[in-house]
């Protein structure tokens, strides 16, 4: 983006600029972004989430005007960390499993970098676009968790994927929240395979070899192995994941964590977890959260108890109402237009560039979220319109907004 700033004050002269007005700031700023094509095929558009090595973008098709999402990794950044070994390591193994996952609960993959990743500037992964998180909509609803009966339905499809996953030798080792997305249809999916572990093709003891995760998610018998030098000790990558399933269950229905956050890894180890209302008023579901939480991995239910359980097992009467998982978001599904109009009916830096007080910058910026501002063409002047229409509506607004920054 391009910055200016204008100074009006001469400081040579400070006695006589004593009571002089404030500095007045102006800055130069674009109604639309340039257009961005990755690999000649994929419009790039809004950035949906970003960390320290990589970001999330919202992309086009140009192929099939279908909406996907990228993940980019900067690898540059990713080599100069000082956890580059494990975070390169991580990547690769990303990279080779998610082209063969293949089930409806989770995230489609359709492309992948291959090749020596390391001699690239990026390396990225195009998978299915999906509406919002587990994580957002826990945020956005009023109580800031969900009704026991949609949590259900969600928990089943995250069951349903981590099953998948476990039959072909995959550890998710990251169920959380964040990473349980949610489609149109109201569908969960699992994403971000970036700490995901492969077991050993003939392992029957699910033996997994690696201490990562999401602290408060991370299952107890991993902050003990911590501290341990005993080689024999070893963590079932199953048990593991249903652990995380079970606390991101427990955060669903109560908007809360099981355990006390700043202490997360003692607390789970030795506390038992917190018993909220929504747990007394339903026997069915305490027992479940009892097992599902059990400190001891051995004793903990595995998926196929998990399947037999009877609150697993109960009818949700389908009348009950749902927090919607529609963003509220008004220019949501607009979000490309005004890449796709750059790229085909682009502006001139003189229509695109303009000037914009500093105290009107914010204002500014909410109005460019409007698609029909960034989107609409105005090459030229138009003549006025006969007739009360929504092309006379469209007009009178973009000029509205000239007027405006003007």
């Amino acid at each position: 983006m391009d910055w200016s700033k204008n100074f009006s004050i001469d400081f040579r002269n400070a006695d006589e600029n004593a009571n002089i007005q404030p500095l007045y700031y102006e800055t130069k700023l674009r109604i639309r972004e340039k257009p961005n094509l990755l690999h000649n095929r994929y419009l790039v558009g809004e950035t949906k989430g970003y960390g320290d090595i990589s970001e999330i973008f919202e992309i086009m098709d140009m192929n099939t005007l279908e909406r996907k999402v990228a993940k980019v990794y900067r690898m540059q950044k990713l080599l100069r960390s000082s956890w580059n070994e494990n975070l390169l390591r991580f990547l690769k193994l990303e990279l080779k499993v998610a082209p063969k996952l293949n089930h409806k609960n989770i995230v489609k993959y359709f492309e992948v970098t291959e090749g020596d990743i390391e001699q690239l500037p990026n390396a990225y992964l195009i998978m299915e676009y999906c509406t919002t998180s587990i994580d957002i909509l826990i945020n956005s609803s009023p109580e800031k968790k969900l009704p026991v009966y949609q949590c259900h339905e969600y928990f089943i499809d995250l069951i349903d994927g981590l099953e998948y996953l476990h039959s072909i030798g995959i550890i998710h080792r990251d169920i959380k929240p964040q990473n349980l997305v949610l489609t149109n249809a109201n569908v969960l999916k699992i994403c971000d395979f970036g700490i995901c572990e492969e077991l050993e093709t003939y392992e029957k003891l699910n033996k997994s070899v690696h201490q990562h995760g999401t602290t408060p998610y991370m299952a107890p018998e991993i902050f003990i192995s911590c501290d341990t030098e005993n080689e024999e000790l070893f963590l079932d990558g199953c048990k593991i994941d249903i652990w995380s399933a079970g606390v991101t269950l427990y955060y669903m229905i109560t908007g809360d964590l099981p355990f006390n956050y700043n202490y997360i890894g003692a607390s789970c180890i030795s506390d038992e977890f917190k018993v909220k209302d929504e747990l007394t008023n339903n026997p069915f579901l305490h027992d479940f959260i009892t097992k599902i939480l059990d400190k001891k991995p051995t004793q903990r239910i595995d998926i196929d108890g998990i399947r037999q359980h009877p609150w697993f097992n109960q009818q949700i009467p389908e009348k009950l109402v749902k927090i919607s998982t529609i963003t509220k978001d008004e220019y949501d599904s607009f979000s490309m237009t005004s890449s796709l109009h750059q790229l085909y009916y682009p502006f001139t830096d003189e229509q695109n560039i303009i000037t914009v007080p500093d105290e009107k910058i914010d204002q500014f910026r909410q109005i460019k979220r409007i698609p029909i501002i960034q989107s609409n063409r105005i090459t030229k002047k138009r003549e006025p319109y006969k007739r009360f229409n929504f092309r006379t509506l469209l007009y009178r607004a973009i000029r509205k907004f000239i007027l405006f920054i003007r």
